[in-house]
């Protein structure tokens, strides 16, 4: 009788305040009206169930009034953790890159980490027009540790699988041999930036000499092949003769 009325109770919302297990009484509450029954140890060990289970479902967040984030559309999300968005590699990832990576997370539903596609054919389909910067941001991404190949595609129809490493690699059939035992689960946080080196001259940094390459020493004053040497051959007279020498015009016209 007791167990009947408490599973009544249950089904219309019942609120156990108490259960005194030496007077092995109830004290129960439904619609603002108390309720005291005497319980047999199958009604006991029913409550102990029934409480055990309500706050196991609580501490996992799980119990019958509606829950959810009214502050968004409902629908699935794409959930990036924080160690990707501020790592430094994300940092020094391209626009075009961080798009795809977008595009790749999209694809996680919840056992598919490792089937992610990147074809040409796919990505049409989500607006990558160009084979070119599509293949130019998955090499990105690859080298940067963000997403991992566990197939490699091949003619006519066999596309490239890919996996996130922000999570862990899903077993899956179809990987190529050795693909589970290469993924690196944050591969993404190891590829730190490396620092520039300082470039240095072979010889040093201490300032370089401004001499000539055959020393400092006192240059000849004499040109390499010989001085010059002064040459006189031509007369000093004119060639029609010195004007003192030659007789007068006038005398020339008297006589």
């Amino acid at each position: 009788m007791a167990l009947s009325l408490l599973r009544s109770f249950a089904a219309v919302g019942l609120s156990c305040l108490a259960v005194a297990q030496r007077r092995r009484t109830a004290t129960c509450s439904i619609a603002g009206r108390v309720y005291i029954t005497l319980l047999t140890a199958t009604a006991v060990m029913f409550i102990d169930g029934w409480q055990s289970s309500n706050e196991h479902a609580v501490a996992n967040g799980r119990n019958s009034r509606p829950r959810g984030d009214s502050g968004r559309d409902s629908g699935g999300f794409v959930a990036l953790p924080w160690s990707v968005l501020d790592c430094p590699a994300y940092a020094r990832l391209s626009m075009h890159a961080r798009a795809l990576l977008l595009e790749v997370a999209r694809q996680f539903v919840r056992d598919n980490n490792g089937r992610m596609l990147l074809s040409r054919v796919y990505m049409a389909k989500r607006g990558w027009k160009s084979m070119d910067m599509l293949n130019k941001c998955k090499t990105e991404l690859v080298e940067a540790g963000f997403i991992f190949q566990t197939v490699q595609g091949h003619r006519p129809n066999k596309a490239s699988w890919f996996a996130v490493t922000w999570r862990a690699l899903d077993k899956l059939p179809g990987y190529d041999e050795g693909a589970a035992l290469c993924f690196e689960r944050g591969a993404y946080q190891k590829n730190a930036q490396l620092k520039n080196a300082k470039l240095k001259p072979p010889h040093g940094t201490e300032r370089p000499s401004i001499a000539p390459s055959h020393g400092t020493g006192e240059m000849p004053a004499v040109p390499p092949h010989g001085a010059i040497s002064a040459t006189f051959t031509a007369s000093p007279v004119p060639p029609h003769g010195h004007h003192l020498e030659m007789p007068s015009t006038a005398l020339q016209t008297t006589h």
